[in-house]
Formats: C-alpha cells, structure tokens, sequence
C-alpha cells in the first residue's frame, strides 16, 4: 500500500503535530491537504439538531492525526468510517496555537477505490496489432475505473485508451490478461 499511498497524499500526518521546540505545526491554517492511513478510532458525537458527527484518529507512518467529519460528510461516507480501513481523506487543515492541528473532513475515499492504471506490455508495434482484437474482447468484458495504458517496448510508445475503455483492475481481469499475453507484461499501479 506504500505506493499507492505515497501517489495521492499531500502531507504526512507528521506536519499536523506539534513541534515541541519551535511550538509551531508545519501545516498552515486553512491549507487544503489530503492524508492517507488507517483509522484506528472513532469517536460518535451528536449535534444539538441529533446529526451524527465523528472524530477520528487517522494513522499513518510518521504518526496520528484527529479527523473531524461533520454531519453533512457523515452521512455520505458512513461505511467507510470504521476503524481498521484504510482511507485517504482530503479537508482543510485547522490549526490552533499550542496545539496538533486537525482536519476537518471534505471528502473520503477508501484505499481500494482509488483509480488504478493497468499497463500491458508489447514487445513490437506488430506483436499490438496481432494481439489487439484479443485484449479489446478482453479489456470489454471489465468495467470500471481503472484507466488502461499500452506500451510498445521498442518503441517507447504508450498509448492511454479513453475514459470508456476503463476497467476494473482487479486480480481477476490481471490474471487473464497475464495468461494471454504473459504475466511480466502485466502490470498494475
């Protein structure tokens, strides 16, 4: 996960913590940023209007941060918020003096619905042709939203299909694409 992480994160929860000489947090106030990890609490608060909110601790590989997910984003994102997922959650940073900063909750996204590209290899522009009907019938059989790229190895050239060739990038789909056209030349990031 620590490439697909480090892919989509702006800031590692270390710059919402305190710096113990300097009393300052890196992260500036307000300052829209996305962090990545595991939830490893979660806490239910109510509004005076009985809306559910939450609190939670969101921890990565330098440390934890406290999320705040007002109700509006509560509602929308409640089965993601259970602790032990791993989540990128996107908001603004909210900093106070002599304190962690914290993160006031915009949007969620899970580790595993983030877009993938699924790259298939080709050694020529021949060996593409010859083979193209075969992976089209292939890749038509999935849907998605992983994006898929060709790569013609002697040439350098990549071709990004469109938005409607996208596919689901899954253990499944690269299993079939790697006994059709060999497991080295399949690929996902």
């Amino acid at each position: 996960y620590e490439a697909l992480w480090k892919k989509h994160i702006t800031d590692m929860t270390s710059a919402f913590l305190l710096d113990e000489e300097t009393g300052v947090v890196s992260v500036e106030d307000g300052k829209t940023a996305v962090i990545g990890g595991i939830i490893t609490d979660k806490k239910i608060k109510y509004t005076k209007n009985d809306k559910v909110m939450a609190f939670l601790q969101l921890e990565d590989l330098a440390g934890t941060v406290e999320v705040i997910v007002f109700p509006r984003d509560y509602e929308k994102n409640a089965d993601k918020l259970v602790v032990d997922n791993k989540v990128f959650i996107k908001g603004r940073a909210s900093v106070e003096e002599e304190k962690d900063a914290k993160l006031i909750c915009e949007q969620i996204t899970a580790f595993d619905q983030m877009p993938k590209k699924l790259w298939v290899k080709f050694p020529t522009m021949e060996a593409y042709e010859q083979n193209a009907e075969k992976l089209n019938a292939i890749l038509g059989g999935s849907e998605g939203n992983d994006s898929v790229v060709i790569y013609v190895e002697a040439t350098r050239a990549m071709k990004k299909l469109p938005a409607n060739k996208n596919v689901k990038a899954d253990q499944t789909l690269v299993q079939i694409l790697g006994s059709a056209f060999g497991e080295e030349n399949v690929k996902v990031v």
